[in-house]
């Protein structure tokens, strides 16, 4: 279960980190 919720915290940090480089790209 620890794993489990570890790569889910892992997936939802890189997600916002995609997202905010589209943003900043966007923006430019």
């Amino acid at each position: 279960q620890t794993i489990t919720l570890n790569f889910i915290n892992i997936l939802i940090f890189c997600l916002l980190t995609i997202l905010n480089v589209i943003y900043l790209y966007l923006k430019i």
